[in-house]
């Protein structure tokens, strides 16, 4: 399944620089909390036929950075679709 090699890929991209909190990986449905240097992070990305949903949920002080993380993710997330 193209999610599941995705989220695989980014997490080996970024291994040692977080860790695992949750995650949850079902069809096309992906939901995950992350910690890093301290704050934790929640993600939640969907595909269906022709859409995709990606959120990301960063504290206050991380906040500049949610709209291009999300972003980020959305276009990882929609070449699943390809």
């Amino acid at each position: 399944m193209r999610l599941r090699a995705e989220v695989s890929n980014l997490k080996a991209q970024f291994a040692g620089r977080f860790s695992v909190v949750h995650e949850t990986l079902e069809g096309y449905s992906w939901s995950a909390e992350y910690e890093a240097l301290g704050l934790r992070a929640s993600i939640a990305g969907l595909i269906e036929a022709g859409y995709v949903e990606a959120r990301l949920c960063l504290p206050a002080m991380a906040g500049m950075l949610t709209d291009v993380v999300q972003r980020q993710i959305g276009v990882r997330l929609a070449a699943c679709l390809a």
